[in-house]
């Protein structure tokens, strides 16, 4: 709480069956509004560090069919966390201001990472997206110096376009945005997400010669649990934790099996211009090897490469990032392309760690590159032209 601790006690029959999920739902919506009260006689700060809860309270009161204290609710947290889209498509759901409703709306429209929320917003505003099915479908024949990304579902289009544009300001090639002619699809997934840390922790309480063939998620699950039984309550609430994360996060798919399958299929429709660049971009969580992820890959088929990208590592909501920021994401995923588009040109990578053209093993990494291509880069570029 924000000045106290609350305690609760709670008892029943030995023969009686404890509904502790419903008492614990129910000590949290209390617990909720009590921080919202007490917040709300302080200032900003004090409201803005209890948030999340106080954005619950206002869901309670939804759900109770309490909608104008909801609302008043979802207006004093709005000014201090706009960066809360989900409140503010509560609050465009709810409201009868429409002027208001359009305000919030427009800043997911143009904040947001989150797909539903971004196609909630444009719904609202009736705001006309790019979507994958209006795309042009990949001619055959494409020549000169471009970069054409192909959209692979799991896949935002307006995303792709968006980070598009800041490609183009940091290499000065042109971007074209077209899809497959036929549907693509993954099938299931590779691995677990989290797999290899998973494994590494295993490991290091049972040993090197763990076999971890035919494990499913479930058995990773009640491994890690059984690897914290005689720990403290805090580990093991932290373990359950995960786990619950865990179960919400979709797998991990083999980057070098899809990538030569796009490679194969892009192969039917470009010509022998290495200067036409191919990268296929996925929010579907790739890796290779061990690896936990990567950003990217390239392969080449007769002398003709192309890569697959995916942005997965770099949202928000993958990170436990406090908050979105397109911006940031779309910067993430323009900065990739750069390494994953210029392979195919064999130009070699600088040393300078600010060029987005550098390595990055990392979303730090990624973050700490610029938005200028270093002179080296530049001159071996601009001979393509």
């Amino acid at each position: 709480m924000p000045h106290s601790l609350l305690l609760w006690t709670y008892s029943t029959r030995l023969e009686r069956t404890l509904p502790i999920d419903a008492f614990f739902t129910r000590v949290k919506a209390l617990a909720d509004r009590q921080r919202f009260e007490e917040a709300e006689h302080e200032d900003n700060v004090a409201v803005g560090r209890w948030e999340p809860q106080i954005h619950d309270w206002a869901l309670t009161l939804l759900k109770e069919g309490k909608r104008a204290q909801a609302l008043a609710v979802l207006k004093d947290i709005l000014p201090v966390a706009p960066f809360d889209y989900q409140a503010q498509m509560d609050f465009v759901a709810n409201t009868d201001d429409q002027a208001a409703a359009r305000e919030s709306a427009q800043a997911v429209l143009n904040n947001a990472e989150d797909a539903t929320l971004i196609d909630k917003a444009a719904r609202f505003l009736g705001a006309r997206e790019p979507t994958l099915a209006a795309l042009p479908a990949l001619p055959k024949g494409e020549r000169g110096l471009q970069l054409i990304l192909v959209p692979l579902p799991p896949c935002h289009v307006l995303l792709l376009t968006e980070a598009a544009k800041i490609y183009e300001r940091i290499t000065n090639i042109p971007v074209a945005v077209l899809r497959l002619p036929d549907p693509w699809r993954f099938a299931a997934p590779d691995r677990i997400a989290d797999q290899r840390s998973i494994q590494q922790a295993i490991i290091a309480q049972e040993g090197p010669n763990t076999d971890f063939t035919g494990w499913t998620k479930a058995r990773y699950e009640s491994e890690l649990l059984k690897n914290v039984a005689s720990k403290d309550a805090l580990t093991k609430f932290r373990m359950q934790a995960y786990i619950d994360k865990l179960d919400k996060r979709p797998g991990q798919y083999s980057g070098n099996l899809y990538l030569e399958l796009f490679v194969d299929l892009v192969a039917q429709y470009r010509s022998d211009d290495i200067r036409t660049m191919y990268v296929g971009v996925t929010e579907a969580n790739i890796f290779s090897g061990d690896t936990n992820y990567v950003f990217s890959l390239f392969q080449a088929h007769a002398g003709l490469g192309a890569s697959i990208l995916s942005y997965s590592m770099m949202m928000a909501k993958t990170l436990n990032e406090p908050y979105e920021s397109r911006r940031r994401l779309t910067e993430r995923i323009a900065k990739e392309l750069v390494p994953a588009s210029l392979k195919a040109l064999d130009i070699p990578r600088p040393a300078d760690p600010s060029d987005p053209y550098s390595y990055a093993s990392s979303v730090a990494r990624l973050d700490q590159k610029g938005l200028v291509l270093s002179p080296p880069v530049k001159q071996a570029l601009d001979k393509f032209r």
